[in-house]
């Protein structure tokens, strides 16, 4: 099995080609790529039209994901922190704001401001706790940012 994160910035010699011998016993390859960072008929979408029409028998599926709903991302918070969701409610408006929904970086944002110990877990209070304010006014990372405009 191979995944290849950020497909479309992998150089075309070490992309799978549809014309190349594949093993016989088969082959999973899972790629994911921004759409609005793809063209068309560029290269990587010519690849899987390939693929698409091969008569190897090859099987291209594609899964799209969108933005996360901030009650989604509250149920989330609300499963994963073992709380109430009226208790994680503020943090899920702020984790969408600043995400935008996005999955990935959802997951990078709660990593750094746990890193960064703006999230703690509290002995004391068996649970965790954090401080909406100090939340709101940290900087998300420049490659997030950059990624979010």
């Amino acid at each position: 099995d191979i995944l290849v994160d950020f497909i479309q910035t992998a150089g075309y010699s070490s992309a799978f080609s549809a014309e190349e011998e594949t093993p016989q016993a088969g082959l999973l390859l899972v790629g994911s790529f921004r759409d609005n960072e793809v063209d068309a008929d560029g290269f990587l979408m010519n690849q899987m039209k390939c693929m698409e029409l091969s008569s190897r028998n090859i099987n291209v599926n594609r899964l799209f994901v969108g933005e996360i709903q901030e009650h989604e991302i509250n149920k989330m918070l609300s499963f994963k922190f073992c709380l109430p969701m009226r208790y994680t409610r503020e943090l899920a408006q702020l984790v969408h704001h600043k995400t935008r929904g996005n999955p990935m970086y959802i997951i990078e944002f709660l990593r750094t401001i746990i890193q960064r110990d703006i999230m703690t877990f509290s002995v004391k209070s068996r649970r965790w706790t954090w401080d909406d304010t100090s939340i709101d006014i940290h900087m998300i990372s420049e490659g997030v940012a950059e990624l979010l405009t």
